[in-house]
């Protein structure tokens, strides 16, 4: 009643009924879209000794009003208001005090704080200047570093006694919103000003503010948890086997490593005398705990080091000729695989996101700054020339000139429609992002960004015609989809050899009975009709007798599109639908066949209302994945995970051996999680070996 009454009804019933992109629809999640609690009896919310109303529940309440707040409110201003308030000291330390009365873990209330001040201040770092919001305060800042690292003591205690026990998963969760807020933090660091407003902080300036506002004890406890992590890839305290334990463990990480890894990136990007002090962490790990540390994760980190700072070059060098440097603040720098509109041909290119512009660059094609081993570009040669080499402008758009975003098949592809002559051919920008987890964080900021007022907004849906022929070639469960290139086939090859791959990128997917490639012709993407467009979740291949705790969630997409509310299919579920908000209309499409997989409900938009588009469509003949002829029939005999610098996978099954480089770290261990299910599922008797 208090929450109904007193504290935002718009925003709560925005919050329990739309799903905004970056709602979360599992039970586990912080602000699940319909909270499983409230099916639960009310006892739950009194204390049974006291009798009066348990104070956790009350302020996860109110977290859960301000998370709608910035994220789902009734209308901009609302939000533009709450981020105002938010990101004051007085405010901050009002919340901050409230907070520490409760026990941390309970309810995951120091999580849904951590997070809610983390979409706060990405607010403000990535529209700060277009919402012409003042410049932030390093002591508001301050009052955050110090909350974390109150809570970084206690938790390096937790991960001192990993040997006996694993984290669970409230702590894993806390540890990610730690890692989160602090690497947001460090964003918002730049936008400091020494007094005058009118000029940048300085190099100088900033390494102070980073030195006070990450204190070591935070280093230390970030490091541990991509340690941790590490370890539980390789198999935790039972190397030799997989069992059912180890797979189910791998499909609960929450992404500490991925987290903390990106808080240590952005720390060394600007204070670089951390160096030193990170990586001795790593060091003494492998020396002195005789821990796994991963030569490609570290490879990857200093890489990642390198591209941030080759990236604030190449920022400095578009400010310096830009005229629209106070408000075109550069936000994702990104490796993407795209066409290059010179060559037509299929590269790697870097993809520059502002709040009013989309770039595609490509790096110096000279061949001076490529990686002598692996034949790649390196940013880190290129930093190292004595006349830096700007990066050459391929695309150049307006992000206003979107239409639609596309989120393609799997975690890496984005589709780009561009507003073009209604009687004109779709154009079109298909990207495959290296990075994985990164596609959805931009593909929601181009939304954003595309419009100021939030009705005219592009729409971001899912494009049906990569997962239909997916669909169409799969016979079972997919576990992964990853965009890979093709690898030496053996170790003699990569250090004697070079290690020289092939350049241009394949689709690389795995069911729980082979492993099947193909290429990808970019050029055979078309905007999809309108009756084959829908929503729905991120796809996380997650086997169905694994991911106990999911389910399809309620959905709804609003300004300018259909409303649909995707539901397990009950009558009764469609009787709420329907009666939840008005106008709405609820669809639940399924084919038997994802019924008996118990799949995502895939809701079609051909409804009343939606804007059925006149465009001209492409004869759409030819796929945009093209098949290898040889499958790789699963479970493999023989799995190797490379050990040296480059993320590596060699296996041997039916059809032959298969080598293949990942873009990442990460997208090699989400091999490994699904490689490790299907071995203990057809209890092949597999075992561990380190070589």
């Amino acid at each position: 009643v208090v929450m109904a009454r007193r504290a935002g009804p718009e925003a709560l019933e925005r919050a329990n009924f739309t799903y905004e992109e970056v709602g979360e629809d599992h039970p586990g999640a912080l602000f699940p879209t319909r909270s499983s609690c409230f099916d639960t009896k009310d006892d739950i919310f009194l204390e049974e000794e006291k009798k009066i109303v348990n104070r956790v529940y009350a302020v996860s309440s109110f977290l859960r009003i301000l998370h709608a707040l910035i994220l789902v409110a009734p209308s901009d201003d609302v939000s533009l208001q709450a981020v105002k308030q938010l990101r004051t000291t007085p405010v901050l330390l009002r919340l901050v005090a409230i907070i520490h009365l409760l026990p941390c873990l309970s309810c995951g209330i120091s999580a849904k704080f951590l997070r809610m001040v983390h979409w706060m201040w990405l607010e403000v770092v990535q529209f700060g200047h277009a919402l012409q919001l003042p410049p932030p305060t390093f002591e508001s800042m301050k009052v955050m570093g110090n909350y974390i690292k109150d809570h970084a003591e206690p938790m390096t205690s937790l991960t001192d006694m990993t040997n006996e026990r694993r984290l669970t998963t409230p702590e894993q969760t806390l540890g990610l919103e730690m890692a989160r807020c602090m690497s947001t933090l460090l964003l918002a660091v730049p936008l400091l000003t020494p007094g005058d407003e009118s000029k940048p902080a300085s190099a100088a300036f900033i390494s102070k503010c980073v030195e006070s506002l990450v204190d070591p004890v935070c280093i230390n406890l970030f490091v541990a948890f991509i340690l941790y992590e590490i370890q539980m890839d390789m198999g935790g305290g039972s190397r030799d086997m997989i069992s059912r334990e180890f797979v189910e463990q791998s499909y609960r990480k929450k992404g500490l490593k991925e987290q903390s890894s990106l808080f240590l990136v952005r720390l060394l990007m600007l204070c670089d005398e951390f160096r030193y002090e990170v990586l001795e962490q790593f060091n003494r790990a492998d020396v002195f705990l005789s821990q796994t540390v991963r030569p490609c994760y570290m490879m990857e980190l200093l890489y990642s080091v390198s591209f941030g700072k080759y990236m604030a070059k190449v920022e400095q060098n578009f400010l310096k000729h830009s005229r629209h440097a106070p408000v075109d603040h550069m936000a994702y720098f990104e490796l993407v695989y795209a066409l290059q509109p010179r060559s037509n041909t299929l590269g790697m290119m870097m993809l520059r996101v502002t709040t009013t512009k989309i770039y595609l660059l490509t790096p110096s094609q000279d061949g001076s700054a490529n990686d002598e081993q692996s034949g790649q570009w390196d940013p880190s040669r290129e930093l190292e020339k004595d006349n830096f080499t700007k990066p050459t402008i391929e695309l150049e758009r307006a992000a206003s000139d979107i239409a639609r975003i596309y989120r393609c098949y799997g975690s890496q592809l984005l589709a780009i429609e561009w507003r073009s002559p209604v009687d004109a051919v779709a154009d079109v920008t298909v990207l495959a992002f290296q990075r994985m987890g990164i596609r959805d964080d931009v593909a929601h900021f181009l939304h954003r960004s595309s419009s100021e007022s939030h009705d005219k907004r592009a729409a971001m849906l899912s494009d049906p015609k990569i997962r239909a022929e997916v669909s169409e070639k799969a016979t079972s469960d997919v576990l992964a989809a990853t965009i890979a290139m093709v690898a030496p086939q053996n170790v003699v090859a990569t250090v004697f050899g070079g290690g020289k791959v092939a350049s241009f990128p394949r689709m690389y997917l795995m069911t729980d009975k082979e492993v099947i490639v193909s290429d990808l012709n970019f050029k055979a993407w078309t905007v999809p009709d309108n009756a084959g467009t829908y929503f729905d979740d991120i796809d996380s291949f997650v086997p169905a007798d694994v991911n106990i705790d999911h389910y399809p969630g309620l959905q709804e997409i609003q300004h300018g599109v259909a409303h649909t509310l995707a539901f397990h299919g009950t009558a009764a579920a469609l009787t709420a639908a329907q009666g939840a908000l008005p106008g709405t209309q609820a669809v639940v499409l399924a084919t038997e066949k994802d019924k008996q997989k118990a799949s995502r409900w895939k809701p079609s938009c051909s409804l009343p209302g939606f804007p059925q588009s006149k465009r001209p469509q492409k004869e759409q003949s030819d796929p945009v994945l093209q098949w290898s002829s040889t499958a790789y029939s699963l479970p493999p005999t023989e799995v190797e995970f490379d050990v040296g610098s480059q993320p590596d996978l060699r296996l041997k099954a039916g059809g032959g051996s298969l080598a293949i480089r990942f873009c990442d770290d990460s997208a090699r261990e989400h091999w490994r999680r699904a490689l490790a299910y299907v071995c203990c599922k057809g209890d092949s008797g597999f075992t561990r070996e380190e070589k």
